[in-house]
């Protein structure tokens, strides 16, 4: 057998995913800070790319606007003499008296009381700016640092307060042991003890416990003292609290109704996890990237485009290409192949806001009735409708709506939202999913704590009201909305 090497041409067609290309189908998943990144990324790298100017119009994408003198003319510079300053506030300063002193006193005094010394206006002064609503707050650990400081204890137990108060998790409970501690530091585990009693008496109260009987027994005692009917509660049958079983609870303690009653409401005042004010995540506000509202009787589509920098090829770039005798061959192709990565990234965008748009516009299209009327009336709808509907694939429709949020007249959404699975009714149509939900809930709440709705019963109301569900349906939506069974929910009397 001869085995011998042949050179072969074949054309075949195939597909091949760019760089371009999938760059596109990138920014179409990405949110408005990863976005934003990737602006910003490409600003460093690309010097064809610059940021248009505000105010600049759009069919002129490409015109420099000249920078303004920041040097004040003398027609801006700060009014030095009453008359200038009747100029800058027209109709609101006092009448002018004819001396100097006393005019110089009137007018400093009502800019005072109207714009506070630095002549800005009151209203804007005493407005609550945005920045100022999430401050930077102390950690639990700097909090219990400053009363350990401030504590009457001696060095050794200092030591031991903060090996403990560094022991203490966010929810304020101590996750070692007092032999751990004491071994640790080589110290009497009764000195380790006693240390412990000091630091639960810090703020927030019920720092510092191993448990949540411990932790609750220390609010007891330091906030209702007089409570002793709920502290032996909470001592003696905290399981039975668990699962409402408060004839069990009589029995035990040989205590009427109405004083369980009045202790569970005690119990119930407590915090179970004293640390978590002092937690250390922050509030992170959702920034929509599609704004629905009302204008005329109508709903319309707003992009959110603020934050995202408009982008424009540089016109120094582009004369440098048409000047094609002062510059080199390399510097061409330099130019030409950064020219060409700009425009794909701009067509990009453009692509990303047009095909959020489009899916933005056919979700109010199929839910316009929740927009109008609310959740009851929100409609199954599947990637395929909306796809469909602006002729795009599903799974493109699926990138453009993955981690996009959508500002409405009932809330701020995910896009992904109102994307889900319905029922049949036996009027014909189909019921979202999320609206059993909402119904499963309501039925929930409104039922008789003592006789409490089974997933049977709600499956059985539910399709009195012409909605087919079967109960092991019932019991997935109730799990999913962090719903305990009706064994758990039964509170005896």
């Amino acid at each position: 057998m001869n085995i011998e090497m042949k050179l072969q041409m074949k054309l075949q067609q195939k597909l091949v995913m760019t760089p371009n290309l999938q760059l596109a189908i990138r920014l179409l998943q990405l949110t408005r800070l990863e976005l934003q990144e990737v602006l910003e990324q490409n600003l460093l790298e690309n010097p064809v790319l610059e940021v248009m100017p505000d105010g600049t119009p759009e069919e002129q994408p490409h015109d420099f606007i000249e920078e303004r003198n920041t040097a004040p003319s003398d027609s801006e510079q700060q009014a030095n003499t009453p008359e200038q300053i009747k100029e800058v506030f027209p109709d609101q300063l006092p009448e002018i008296k004819n001396d100097d002193q006393a005019r110089w006193e009137e007018i400093d005094e009502y800019l005072r009381e109207e714009y506070d010394y630095g002549y800005m206006p009151r209203e804007q002064k005493d407005a609550v700016l945005f920045e100022n609503l999430t401050r930077d707050t102390k950690s639990l650990f700097e909090i219990l640092y400053e009363q350990l400081l401030l504590s009457k204890l001696d060095t050794l137990s200092m030591k031991i307060g903060l090996q403990i108060i560094g022991n203490v998790d966010e929810n304020g409970y101590l996750i070692t042991t007092i032999e751990e501690i004491a071994t640790s530091l080589s110290v009497d585990p009764d000195l380790v003890r006693d240390t412990l009693k000091t630091i639960q008496t810090f703020e927030p109260t019920g720092i510092a416990a191993r448990d949540l009987k411990e932790c609750m027994l220390i609010q007891i005692d330091q906030l209702f003292p007089e409570e002793t009917i709920a502290r032996c509660i909470i001592e003696e049958c905290l399981n039975d609290v668990e699962q409402n079983d408060f004839d069990k609870i009589r029995q035990k303690l040989d205590i009427s109704s109405e004083q369980i009653d009045h202790a569970m409401e005690v119990i119930l005042g407590l915090e179970p996890k004293p640390g978590r004010k002092y937690s250390d995540e922050q509030t992170r506000y959702i920034i929509p990237d599609v704004i629905i509202t009302k204008m005329d009787d109508e709903f319309v589509v707003l992009l959110n485009d603020d934050g995202i920098p408009r982008l424009r090829i540089s016109n120094l770039y582009l004369s440098i290409l048409k000047n094609k005798q002062s510059n080199n061959v390399d510097t061409r192709d330099y130019i030409e192949k950064k020219l060409n990565s700009a425009k794909w990234l701009i067509r990009s965008i453009e692509q990303r806001q047009q095909t959020l748009y489009k899916v933005s516009r056919s979700i109010l299209n199929f839910q316009k009735e929740f927009f109008e009327k609310g959740i009851g009336y929100l409609k199954p709808l599947v990637l395929r409708d909306v796809a469909d509907d602006i002729a795009m694939h599903e799974s493109t429709v699926s990138r453009v709506s993955t981690n996009k949020y959508m500002n409405t007249p009932r809330g701020v959404f995910e896009l992904k939202y109102f994307f889900h699975s319905g029922l049949s009714s036996t009027y014909g149509e189909d019921v979202s999913s999320l609206r059993i939900k909402e119904l499963i809930k309501n039925l929930i709440q409104g039922e008789k704590t003592n006789l409490p709705l089974s997933d049977k019963k709600i499956a059985d109301i539910l399709y009195q009201q012409g909605i087919r569900i079967a109960r092991r349906t019932v019991a997935k939506y109730r799990e999913e909305l962090h719903l305990p069974p009706s064994s758990k929910r039964k509170r005896k009397k």
